[in-house]
């Protein structure tokens, strides 16, 4: 018998913060998908960059896979609802 998949899955990254101590302002980028990085003046500028970035990176890559065009005879789609913590 198939396990019955949740609702929602709860899903936590790691963000990695890093002081520029010449100038003072954060990197930070996320552990898991590295080429998601941000900056700020602060670490919790960085961080929301860093969220701001990650929302980027999917509808650029959803863009990439779908563009405009119809999907092709028998491919569906729905949404997966991840919720990060």
């Amino acid at each position: 018998m198939a396990m019955k998949k949740p609702a929602s899955v709860s899903v936590t990254l790691t963000g990695v913060f890093f002081k520029n101590a010449k100038t003072g302002s954060y990197s930070s980028f996320i552990a898991e998908i590295p080429e998601i990085v941000a900056q700020g003046k602060s670490e919790e500028e960085a961080e929301d960059n860093l969220f701001e970035a990650f929302q980027i990176i999917l509808d650029v890559k959803r863009e990439k896979v779908f563009g405009n065009k119809e999907h092709a005879k028998g491919v569906t789609t729905r949404d997966i609802k991840l919720q990060v913590a």
